[in-house]
């Protein structure tokens, strides 16, 4: 699997508008991530609007941090396990309750966080690599197979992350368009071809490439 790559923050990462066609109580997804954002503030993964965030913690970047909002609430969960040296594979996942699951190479998030009500990203734009669309953009430099959906994967079961990654830990090809785990498109499946960076093969739409994002090195284990 190929990745996308910055050099710098600023004005550099990749959007779209809202991916999520109806509200609904859960989501899922797979990313890979390495290197630290230039800042030792929030580097994110991907950003929707402000009910979802996967980053980094705040002046801490060997924490994993999904923080979700919903009406009058915002609750979150941390993995301290992220190495900046390797590519990390990082599972999350939101439940019919509200209850969020992240795993960050193979170490799983221990606190008990529960959004308690739907989380609601239905008219929210997409960021990956960036905060928001301001000229200060914090993300990560280093962004490779990223799957994102509106349904619930239990990714606490070994069987289900093994349909995402091999046995080595090398990303596996989900298909055209990202149907080979469940037999259904997500909502976003990127995979950072080279000559069309921004190419959502899920069913939300593509992105467009804001500044100078280019095509990165293989995600290997």
């Amino acid at each position: 699997a190929r990745s996308a790559s910055k050099a710098s923050d600023n004005g550099n990462y990749l959007s779209r508008g809202p991916v999520v066609a109806s509200s609904t109580t859960t989501y899922s997804g797979v990313a890979f991530a390495k290197g630290t954002p230039s800042t030792a503030q929030l580097g994110y993964v991907a950003k929707i609007g402000g009910h979802f965030e996967l980053s980094t913690q705040y002046n801490d970047v060997s924490v994993i941090r999904l923080s979700c909002a919903n009406t009058g609430s915002t609750i979150g969960q941390t993995v301290d396990n992220y190495d900046p040296s390797v590519w990390n594979a990082i599972f999350f996942g939101i439940d019919t309750g509200g209850n969020i699951y992240l795993r960050v190479r193979e170490v799983e998030g221990t606190s008990s966080a529960s959004a308690g009500g739907t989380i609601n990203l239905q008219n929210e734009d997409v960021y990956i690599m960036a905060v928001d669309s301001g000229s200060t953009t914090y993300g990560f430099n280093n962004i490779g197979f990223l799957y994102f959906d509106d349904s619930y994967i239990d990714f606490s079961q070994e069987a289900n992350r093994n349909k995402f990654i091999d046995q080595l830990g090398y990303p596996k090809d989900l298909g055209a368009d990202g149907s080979e785990p469940t037999g259904s498109p997500p909502l976003i499946y990127m995979k950072f071809d080279p000559s069309s960076l921004g190419t959502n093969s899920g069913t939300g739409g593509n992105f467009t490439v804001n500044g100078t994002v280019t095509a990165g090195v293989d995600v290997t284990p």
